[in-house]
């Protein structure tokens, strides 16, 4: 929400988890953040996924809907990419 105050980032509210559906029908808690704006941010978008690891954002998106990349998950209709579970599949651990 914008408040007319020039460059100001919006706050993402504190103490709220956020429930997401896992592809394989799990679910898991994610905190929503903290009092720094974007300083704890543990999602990120798709596209911003696909700039981070040099793959083309189509084809992150085709590996999502058919459940091959396991650090996303489906927030409300959009995907969203667990940054520590992104970190820990790109080292060749288990993403869980």
């Amino acid at each position: 929400m914008r408040t007319g105050r020039g460059s100001e980032k919006p706050k993402i509210p504190t103490g709220r988890l956020v429930l997401v559906t896992e592809p394989d029908g799990g679910a898991t808690a994610l905190d929503g953040g903290d009092d720094e704006g974007t300083a704890g941010v543990d999602l990120i978008s798709i596209p911003e996924t696909a700039r981070r690891i040099g793959l083309h954002a189509d084809t992150l998106y085709r590996l999502c809907r058919t459940g091959h990349f396991p650090p996303a998950v489906q927030i409300g209709g959009r995907w969203r990419v667990s940054v520590p579970r992104l970190k820990r599949y790109l080292h060749g651990e288990d993403p869980t």
